[in-house]
């Protein structure tokens, strides 16, 4: 039997805002799981005392210079978000099939999401980066066949826009919070890397499905977000191609 190990990648190399939120969605996939099942209480304790040591560090800035323009850019994308939607929705009633098929299988696409509007500010932003990925591909044409191509692009330059707020609001922060956010960090990396190589030698002991069901959840998160990094990075090197 073969057994799967949890994805390596790169958290050194992450923003503090990109950092915390995987943190963020590695915590609630264990704490979805049953303590019992997981057999690891003390390590996950462990992970939430550093996970909130890490919390209460990036909250030490109460104000930012930021965070109004982050509010109007959230703003912003909700209305283009909220048009492309209900102008695609709209489409389920024409008489032409071949829009009404469009309208559809664009609903399929925002409806798996569920509800963005109600989501924490890193999980829409997250969410919709998806969504423009769906969007940009397989269900391009479909865009294109109700004329709402505009709508999308000017969605992902909100999207995008908001991610360089965010991120700038983040690093504003590790500038004033530097010592204490760093070491927060590194002590809940260490943590999580425990809980890792502890999931894989449980499974491969004891060869509880949970553990397996684990590991496949923690690997989806992680390749999302070695795609994020991996689209920051590459947006860079764009950058300096540019410049030369």
């Amino acid at each position: 039997m073969a057994y799967l190990k949890v994805n390596d990648i790169n958290k050194a190399h992450m923003r503090n805002d990109e950092h915390f939120q995987f943190h963020t969605e590695i915590l609630r996939t264990l704490e979805s799981v049953s303590i019992e099942k997981l057999k690891i209480p003390i390590l996950l304790e462990q992970y939430k005392i550093a996970f909130n040591k890490l919390d209460d560090g990036l909250k030490k800035i109460v104000k930012s210079e930021y965070t109004k323009q982050i509010h109007e850019e959230d703003k912003a994308r909700d209305e283009v978000f909220h048009a492309l939607t209900t102008i695609s929705k709209g489409y389920l009633l024409h008489p032409a099939n071949e829009k009404k098929e469009a309208a559809r299988r664009l609903k399929i696409v925002f409806d798996t999401y569920g509800n963005i509007a109600g989501k924490p500010l890193n999980e829409q932003t997250s969410a919709l980066h998806n969504i423009l990925q769906d969007l940009d591909g397989q269900y391009k044409s479909d865009l294109v066949r109700l004329g709402i191509v505009d709508l999308s692009d000017a969605l992902k330059l909100r999207n995008d826009a908001l991610s360089v707020l965010v991120a700038k609001r983040y690093d504003e922060l590790s500038e004033k919070t530097n010592v204490v956010v760093k070491d927060a960090r590194i002590k809940l990396d260490a943590v999580y890397d425990e809980i890792c190589e502890q999931i894989y030698a449980l499974w491969r002991v004891e060869g509880e499905y949970i553990h397996e069901k684990v590991t496949i959840s923690l690997n989806t998160i992680i390749d999302k977000y070695r795609a994020i990094m991996n689209m920051r990075v590459g947006k860079k090197n764009h950058k300096e191609e540019e410049k030369k």
